[in-house]
């Protein structure tokens, strides 16, 4: 009898109750679904480990070109140092050149460079090596020179050929000023070895890494490999500056044409330019032997799952048939030997895994990458060795919650637990940089985490993430900034804007500090070129300007005085440095500017050339008085002429400290009187003189200081104040537009000789009158002499139109003829 069931057949037993699926088509899909999330994960892991290698390749480039022009820069400044020391020698002041060599060639002791001394004209005066890059006689650079000596800086010349050896070298101008008003110009010659020496130096080792120097003019310096082949060659196109914000390396072509990755950074001084690449293929090398290892063993796993499904489909096929016809069989040996199989399959997928966790482990090493994790649940950490590491922590040490958050700087805290929550509870992602101070060594460094979270039924579950420290980088950000804050502190401090223009469509680039300088109203937009050139320049400084266009100048700067139209009643000069920068690589070209405020420097210059115009006229005019009163007291004071000549000489100087005290603005009439009677040395109890406050023009001060100083001569030698009880009075008084000063001596003795008509009388009246335009009289009673002169009060403290200058002049004239 049958132990097969009734209507079971072993085909139908062999197929899937639900799908009609065979055994053999179920063990592939089996397999499928078991080997498909370790080939996602593995291709995952690929590109991750590509693309870290790029970057972990560009930022190498980066740093590399960086490094590479601070050393570049540091060799020229120590260059630049010898020169200095040099250039201090006392032989360059006396002229001794033999000397000056001597000393140049100890200073060239141990090195190949050559030093020379140049004079303004070109001729080289001191040869300090035979390893000289010009031959005596004249220095051939002439432009170089004379950059170095206009600028009166440093100038560092592009690639150039030996004169005497005809190899490639690089000069260091120095311009030199000596004691006696000398100009030179040492120069050094540096071979371009010595940088290809620099090069070498700072290169990575292997060798598809290429660092290279390129001049102004884009052409090579020096390189790290093929120096000779290349060397003199042009670049065809204008890198781009590492830089610049993003601080991305870029592809491109090589001089031998091989595709790579570059990034590139500038000198200080000599504005080169040094690169740092390397070739695409070193990027990629690694990430296409991974493929074909992936590939391979994708083909492995292929074969091996078809030889399982077909060994397991056979055995299982014929177990059920066995089974249905009741027939024993050895199903369990069969079982186990199967089993091994599966075993075998097993072991190569554990293989392609851990193929790929090696990947990724490479990857994240090249990055810098360490990995953490996160269990919400458990609330538990999990610390890889490499995290460990970055943040100081021994391996064998505790490291929860507690232990992390107090290696957290107490800035950060805060904040780290906000994007934690966050990430959580809402976004999934956590994203941070912060500070630690590590427990190991106690030093302050910067981190930079990201990670993902993961939710269970809407709940966080684990966040998974990594971490690499990045102190280096933000030190480097941190030190841009100070020294961009600092220029921008220099520049407020010294008030100076810097400006540009776009030459073809105009459009400005103007800071805050320009847009004040020129006139901007505060939230105005800065004008265009033309608009500038217009309304804001004057004639003469637009002129110059468009003059400066034309030429199309761009190795130096052009140092002029701009005068901008401000709108009010007087102009704004700046002082500015313009310059003309050629547009590349199919960019305009610029109008580019410093300029700083000159308007008060200038406005003082004016003033002190209106001064000394001032001086000029009344040093004249008092010599035009000087001459009349010595030829009048030599006609009227014929014995006593010396004594009387020097007192009436030391009253204009009284006058003249008066007017330079007060800038020939005027003089009080209070501290005329004082100046005039205070050398005679009475008592002030004898002497009254008062009256309202009354500023005099410098011509009626000077006539009336005269009367004064004739009037008080006369008082002491035969008036009021030759006596002991005798009294003088001086009033001054201003009655609308009138004016009037008034002399009254009292208690004179009785007895005097009479008065005679001298030049001392002249000046009392007739000076006065013509200086004045007024009317004077003059009385000898018995208590003394009486004087007064009444006059407009225009004529005193200013003339309402310029006629009082010539009757000022005719009064000169007068005085003139009468001596004569």
């Amino acid at each position: 009898m049958s132990l097969e069931p009734q209507g079971l057949s072993v085909a139908s037993f062999a197929k899937s109750p639900r799908s009609g699926l065979s055994i053999r088509m179920h063990l592939t899909l089996l397999i499928v679904l078991v080997c498909l999330p370790s080939l996602a994960i593995s291709v995952i892991l690929l590109l991750t480990f590509a693309m870290d290698r790029r970057l972990e390749a560009e930022t190498r480039t980066v740093q590399l070109a960086t490094d590479l022009a601070a050393d570049i820069s540091s060799e020229l400044e120590r260059s630049i140092t010898i020169l200095r020391i040099l250039s201090t020698a006392s032989s360059l002041s006396e002229g001794d050149f033999a000397d000056f060599s001597q000393q140049a060639r100890r200073a060239l002791e141990s090195g190949k460079r050559a030093i020379i001394l140049v004079a303004q004209t070109g001729e080289i005066l001191a040869d300090a090596s035979a390893l000289s890059s010009e031959p005596r006689g004249a220095y051939t650079p002439r432009l170089a020179l004379q950059a170095a000596l206009a600028t009166d800086r440093p100038y560092v010349t592009d690639l150039k050929l030996s004169a005497t050896s005809g190899a490639p070298v690089i000069d260091i101008l120095l311009p030199v000023t000596t004691r006696n008003g000398a100009r030179y110009a040492v120069v050094m010659s540096l071979p371009v070895d010595e940088i290809q020496r620099r090069l070498r130096e700072k290169s990575v080792g292997a060798r598809d890494w290429i660092t290279e120097v390129y001049d102004q003019n884009r052409k090579l310096i020096a390189r790290s490999r093929d120096h000779e082949a290349f060397v003199g060659r042009s670049s065809g196109s204008e890198p781009r500056l590492a830089g610049h914000p993003d601080r991305l390396a870029y592809y491109t072509r090589s001089l031998d044409g091989r595709m790579i990755v570059q990034a590139v950074d500038r000198t200080r001084l000599a504005e080169w330019t040094v690169s740092a690449s390397v070739t695409q293929d070193f990027i990629t090398s690694f990430v296409w032997s991974a493929i074909w290892k992936l590939a391979l063993v994708i083909l492995l796993m292929i074969g091996l799952a078809a030889l399982l499904v077909r060994s397991y489909a056979q055995f299982l096929e014929a177990a059920f048939a066995n089974i249905a016809s009741g027939r024993p069989n050895g199903f369990g040996a069969r079982l186990v030997k199967e089993a091994g199989v599966a075993a075998e399959a097993m072991a190569v997928g554990f293989a392609a895994l851990r193929f790929s966790q090696h990947s990724q482990a490479a990857a994240m090493d090249v990055a810098g990458l360490a990995t953490w994790g996160w269990n919400e649940r458990r609330k538990d950490w999990l610390w890889s060795p490499e995290a460990r590491s970055i943040l100081g922590v021994d391996g064998s040490a505790l490291m929860d919650t507690a232990s992390f958050e107090a290696m957290l700087h107490p800035d950060d805290r805060a904040e780290h637990r906000r994007r934690w929550d966050e990430a959580l509870n809402h976004t999934g992602v956590y994203a941070f940089e912060y500070r630690i101070r590590r427990p190991g060594d106690g030093k302050t460094r910067w981190i930079q985490s990201r990670a993902r979270a993961e939710r269970i039924k809407g709940k966080p579950d684990l966040m998974i993430g990594a971490l690499r420290d990045v102190t280096d980088e933000v030190n480097a950000k941190l030190e841009r900034s100070a020294s961009e804050e600092r220029l921008r502190i220099a520049l407020e401090t010294a008030e100076a804007g810097v400006w540009s223009f776009d030459l073809v469509s105009g459009a400005p680039e103007w800071d805050t500090q320009s847009c004040a300088l020129f006139g901007c109203a505060p939230g105005q937009s800065p004008p265009e070129l033309a608009q500038w050139l217009e309304k804001i320049l004057s004639p003469e400084s637009r002129a110059e300007v468009e003059t400066l266009m034309r030429a199309e100048i761009d190795a130096q700067a052009i140092t002029t005085e701009l005068q901008v139209r401000a709108g009010g009643p007087r102009n704004r000069w700046l002082m500015s440095s313009v310059r003309i920068k050629p547009g590349k690589e199919g960019e305009p070209p610029r109008l580019l500017g410093l300029s700083i405020d000159i308007t008060a420097r200038r406005h003082h210059e004016q003033h002190i050339a209106l001064l000394m115009r001032e001086v000029n006229h009344r040093a004249k005019n008092m010599l035009a008085v000087v001459t009349s009163i010595a030829r009048q007291t030599a006609r009227t004071n014929k014995e006593d002429y010396i004594p009387a000549l020097v007192e009436r000489i030391r009253a204009l100087s009284y006058l003249q400290d008066l007017l330079v005290n007060n800038e020939y603005a005027g003089v009080q009439m209070a501290d005329l009187v004082n100046a005039q009677l205070k050398p005679f040395g009475k008592e002030p109890d004898r002497i009254d003189a008062s009256g309202p406050p009354l500023l005099l023009t410098s011509a009626a001060a000077q006539a009336i200081g005269l009367a004064l100083h004739e009037l008080a001569t006369n008082a002491i030698k035969y008036g009021s104040l030759s006596v002991e009880q005798g009294a003088l009075e001086i009033r001054w008084w201003l009655e609308g537009d009138r004016a009037g000063i008034s002399w009254r001596e009292t208690d004179g003795p009785q007895t005097r000789p009479e008065p005679r008509r001298g030049f001392g009388a002249t000046v009392i009246t007739s000076l006065v009158e013509f200086a004045t335009s007024g009317v004077v009289s003059l009385r000898f009673p018995s208590s003394g002499c009486e004087w007064e002169l009444t006059c407009s009060l225009q004529s005193l403290t200013g003339p309402a139109d310029p006629a009082l200058n010539r009757k000022l002049s005719g009064v000169k004239h007068s005085l003139a003829s009468h001596a004569r």
